[in-house]
């Protein structure tokens, strides 16, 4: 358990099994970096700073669940809202992580990684995913598979999907980087993009007047993909 901290530099959590916030116990960086490596995690008040913020499992494979969502390593929507926003970048997930990665409906303030790239990692997006402020949106999968349940949205800031994509039951899924901002910005997917096998659905992308729509590949058949200008 951790109480109130405050540093002008890094600050490193790693305890074995659980890492608990106690409640009115703020943790403040500074302009450092702060990293949080542990199997279960309950934050209990704000944890603020300038520099980047790694969340991540002690565990390669363990599932991570967020806003929401069912996993062993799991975080919020009052967990997230509490990375006050100033962070360079936010970072859920392991370098090498293979597990599970269910998302429900989210905000964030500051750019954001969800990563789980190694063989077996996947991630599911089961609710919408929205990049306030200056938050741009990264999913990094294993390549097999990231899978879209719901959209994607950010103001003016770039959407980046490195992984293949499976559209799931939803008739269109959107990603769009408009959300006040017309200019928008570039939305990249890596990979390959196909639909699951039940329901046909509509892929569209939105990266306003300003930015670039890059796409390995949409693969023919149930899926469509529709570009707005």
């Amino acid at each position: 358990t951790v109480g109130t901290g405050t540093s002008g530099g890094n600050i490193t959590f790693a305890p074995a099994g659980s890492f608990t916030q106690s409640s009115s116990a703020t943790i403040n960086s500074g302009t450092g970096n702060i990293s949080i490596t542990t199997d279960t995690i309950s934050l209990g008040d704000t944890i603020t700073g300038s520099g980047s913020i790694t969340l991540q499992p002690e565990t390669v494979g363990s599932s991570i669940g967020i806003g929401g969502a069912s996993g062993t390593f799991n975080l919020t929507s009052a967990e997230i809202a509490d990375l006050t926003g100033g962070f360079s970048s936010i970072t859920i997930g392991r370098s090498d992580g293979s597990g599970a990665i269910d998302i429900h409906a989210i905000t964030f303030n500051d750019p954001v990684t969800i990563q789980s790239p190694a063989a077996g990692g996947n991630i599911t997006v089961d609710g919408k995913i929205t990049g306030a402020g200056n938050a741009s949106i990264t999913l990094d999968g294993s390549g097999a598979t990231t899978t879209l349940n719901a959209d994607i949205v950010t103001a003016g800031n770039p959407i980046t999907i490195s992984d293949s994509v499976l559209l799931g039951t939803p008739a269109t899924v959107t990603l769009d980087t408009t959300s006040g901002v017309p200019t928008g910005a570039d939305i990249t997917i890596t990979g390959p993009v196909n639909d699951e096998s039940t329901v046909a659905s509509g892929l569209t992308l939105n990266a306003g007047t300003g930015g670039t729509i890059a796409l390995a590949a949409v693969e023919i058949g149930r899926a469509s993909c529709r570009e707005r200008v």
